[in-house]
């Protein structure tokens, strides 16, 4: 195994040479630890947006902005936990330009596949 030049197991490009990603959402690494993988589906203004693999239903994304996490249903649209307001209205812009991508990004995590990226919103 090759060690990367930062010595933690990363690389420039965010790839880790210690982990394999299952495709069940969770990656595991060389010490048989299992970690909840969170793949990206967009990343703007600082906010990070996610789904994970074997989630619960209804359809729903995550986001993430600093140490605030909100859940947004995207069906209904209803929204769970904590964003400041400027974030907040950013990310419900985001999702009503994206509700049809974040329908099918939900559909293909069910199905264990890879997800889409989907654009930042501009």
């Amino acid at each position: 195994m090759l060690t990367s030049p930062h010595g933690d197991g990363e690389y420039d490009d965010g790839t880790y040479d210690n982990y394999k990603i299952l495709n069940y959402g969770f990656r595991l690494n060389y010490y048989f630890k299992i970690e909840v993988f969170m793949p990206e589906i967009s990343r703007f203004l600082g906010i990070v947006v996610y789904m994970l693999y074997n989630d619960h239903s209804p359809p729903h994304f995550h986001a993430k902005y600093g140490e605030y996490k909100i859940t947004v249903e995207i069906e209904s649209g209803v929204i769970e936990g904590k964003f400041p307001r400027r974030a907040l209205n950013s990310v419900i812009e985001w999702y009503l330009k994206y509700k049809d991508e974040l329908m099918d990004d939900w559909n293909l995590a069910m199905e264990h596949d890879a997800l889409k990226k989907i654009p930042p919103l501009e």
